[in-house]
């Protein structure tokens, strides 16, 4: 595993809260540990497929697991299959089955604009075939806080078009002694 992961901590206080920067490589160890294990998975190929990941060899990172099936029946959209307990708990409402433009609809302007940062991450995964990551402060008052981490890993059917993307979400606390 690598362990040089980039210090984003000076990078946060002017960032805004809700505000999430896309950046290109891991920020956590979790989402480290992730990008690690879909390298692994691709085999010589671009991409690996949603086959090639077996859940019970990352048991450690379920919790904070996602996946995200790609629906092109009206465009592009993303509709969550799998949204772990841990992912759950940061969002306080289960999300599995649902788009992610029908989630941000329902939240306040600040929190949609979170979404819809995370809706841009999975979008240019999704279109430049590449892994993507996320650092940023969560905009609820109550834990601005927290850093919240995300892994946004493409997987094709065919090694060739985006059909789902693996995704991962961790948040820490950025005062000392939490």
């Amino acid at each position: 595993m690598n362990t040089s992961l980039p210090n984003v901590y000076d990078q946060l206080p002017g960032l805004n809260l809700g505000k999430f920067q896309i950046l290109d490589a891991p920020t956590h160890p979790k989402t480290q540990a992730l990008f690690d294990y879909w390298s692994s998975m691709r085999n010589g190929k671009a991409l690996p497929r949603k086959t090639d990941i077996n859940p019970l060899r990352i048991p450690k990172l379920l919790p904070n697991l996602g996946l995200i099936e790609v629906d092109r029946s009206q465009g592009v959209r993303f509709r969550i299959k799998l949204y772990g307990t841990n992912a759950v708990e940061v969002a306080r409402e289960e999300r599995t089955g649902k788009f992610l433009e029908d989630i941000a609809q329902n939240l306040s302007a600040e929190t949609r604009a979170t979404i819809i940062d995370r809706q841009q991450a999975c979008l240019r995964a999704y279109e430049t075939r590449l892994p993507h990551f996320t650092v940023g402060r969560r905009k609820d008052p109550e834990r601005s806080f927290h850093i919240v981490h995300t892994a946004v890993l493409p997987l094709s059917a065919d090694g060739n078009q985006v059909d789902h993307i693996l995704g991962l979400m961790v948040t820490e606390n950025d005062i000392e002694g939490e």
